[in-house]
């Protein structure tokens, strides 16, 4: 696993998955990298926070009750929001009209995940 560099700025992410126990181990990796980590359990609780607290990131499982993460990414974009967004799921194919949305094949390990979003984290075309 990669080590935080001392000058590394933490960012803010918000993190949205179903299951708490993935939930914990993610906001716990994210928050070693010096990260603030808000958590929602689905899209709609998601949206609600995305708008007080402006996060650089949002890291979502896609299929979720309710919202579902896709749905919310573009939700996000029609709302104006460009920050970075990374969708994790199994069997997903990322539709190619949502920009700026990068995907990532769960289950993941630390190395990937921490890569993932820093690469997101840093901009187009970092990856």
């Amino acid at each position: 696993m990669a080590l935080r560099h001392w000058y590394a700025t933490g960012h803010t992410i918000l993190h949205i998955d179903d299951h708490a126990g993935f939930a914990g181990i993610v906001a716990l990796l994210l928050r070693q990298q010096g990260h603030t980590v808000l958590q929602a359990r689905d899209g709609r609780a998601a949206l609600d926070l995305v708008d007080g607290n402006r996060p650089d990131l949002v890291l979502s499982d896609v299929r979720m009750p309710g919202v579902d993460g896709v749905a919310m990414a573009r939700t996000l974009r029609a709302r104006g929001h460009r920050m970075a967004v990374v969708l994790m799921s199994v069997d997903f194919t990322p539709p190619v009209d949502l920009p700026g949305v990068r995907v990532l094949p769960k289950p993941t390990d630390a190395a990937q995940l921490i890569s993932i979003v820093g690469q997101a984290l840093a901009g187009p075309g970092s990856g």
